[in-house]
């Protein structure tokens, strides 16, 4: 059996990038943009993450490129935010609240699909120590719901916790255009209920101003024969975990996870 990816063992592949701090990375915001995803196993990281080292820059704090991040995901009780995925309508949203837990830095966004370009507003909180104590401050509450009522038809009473999702990131820049390219590694989803975690499953994202990411990292992946395609790591997880829900849309998706794990010998 394949060794499960860990922490440490990330941590080495990420040796030999010349680093950019985290707050030289927030200043190219690409909140107006383009997104193409990719899903592939960690046992093609390391090759990737090598052909990288010259053309990107990795976001570096206190002497690590891996940075935790949790997520919880809000839906209306019928599960709209979802459905709307699923059913492949061109203008959508999603609602999350977002905890940078390393530093302390927690956001509430909404990200909204049109047409294939990806719009995304949010708010800071600071001096929170968690996203718990967010929730329980009527202020943060009042400027939550301001947010989801400007940018969508809903407001904040209308959604519920839906899931959980943690892991940890790693940011790429690259040293003379305008892309950054995140890497989600060690998914962990708890939906209240039920907890998975897929630690061979490596989520990349390329995020680009024109509607085709540049050659680069789109050409790394290609060469080791990864192609793009259509993934939300909030509809995985909600797909995954509920049996109930409508997911005929995104079997091929959950067949190549399945596909992924029984390669690196977890499945």
């Amino acid at each position: 059996m394949a060794k499960v990816m860990t922490e440490d063992m990330i941590n080495e592949l990420l040796r030999g990038f010349s680093p950019i701090s985290m707050k030289e990375t927030s200043s190219i915001q690409l909140m107006d943009r383009y997104d193409t995803k990719y899903t592939f196993s960690y046992t093609s990281l390391a090759q990737i993450l090598d052909a990288c080292k010259q053309d990107y820059q990795l976001t570096t704090e206190e002497d690590t490129g891996l940075f935790p991040y949790e997520t919880w995901y809000y839906d209306t009780p019928n599960r709209e935010l979802y459905l709307s995925h699923h059913n492949g309508k061109s203008h959508r949203f999603k609602f999350r609240i977002r905890a940078y837990t390393k530093f302390n830095m927690i956001f509430a966004e909404i990200k909204e699909k049109y047409k294939g370009k990806t719009i995304k507003q949010r708010i800071p909180f600071s001096g929170y120590s968690g996203i718990r104590a967010v929730l329980e401050d009527p202020e943060a509450l009042k400027l939550i719901d301001e947010l989801i009522k400007r940018y969508t038809p809903y407001s904040f009473s209308d959604l519920k916790l839906a899931i959980r999702i943690d892991f940890q990131r790693i940011t790429l820049v690259h040293t003379n255009r305008e892309e950054r390219i995140t890497i989600d590694t060690l998914l962990e989803y708890n939906d209240g209920k039920e907890n998975l975690k897929i630690p061979e499953l490596i989520i990349a994202e390329i995020k680009h101003q024109g509607p085709v990411p540049h050659l680069g990292f789109s050409q790394i992946l290609k060469q080791n024969q990864i192609h793009s395609g259509s993934f939300s790591k909030y509809c995985l997880g909600m797909a995954s975990l509920d049996p109930s829900l409508k997911y005929n849309n995104f079997k091929s998706q959950l067949m190549n996870i399945e596909r992924l794990a029984y390669v690196s010998g977890n499945y």
